[in-house]
């Protein structure tokens, strides 16, 4: 899987493991879509501020800086999805 350059606002990424965690470290002016979901578990979104468009402890939909750009989905089943700022 290729990750998003630096600087980079457009593409998609997509984590979907069925048992595992997933953790991710965002720049604070990204721009894109978030989708995350767990079954049995948590999401949780520190140090970042996103539109919400619904959330609950297990699920999140929002943007990031407006919007558009980058697109990510993450889905696991068994574990909590962490979205987190990344320091400069």
């Amino acid at each position: 899987m290729e990750s998003p350059k630096e600087g980079s606002d457009f593409g998609v990424l997509e984590l979907l493991p069925t048992n595992g965690s997933i953790g991710i470290f965002l720049g604070d002016s990204i721009r894109g879509e978030i989708s995350a979901s767990t079954i049995n578990g948590t999401v949780n979104l520190k140090g970042l501020t996103a539109g919400v468009i619904s959330s609950t402890s297990t699920s999140l939909r929002g943007t990031l800086n407006g919007g558009n750009g980058l697109l990510i989905t993450m889905k696991t089943s068994n574990s909590n999805i962490t979205i987190d700022k990344r320091d400069a």
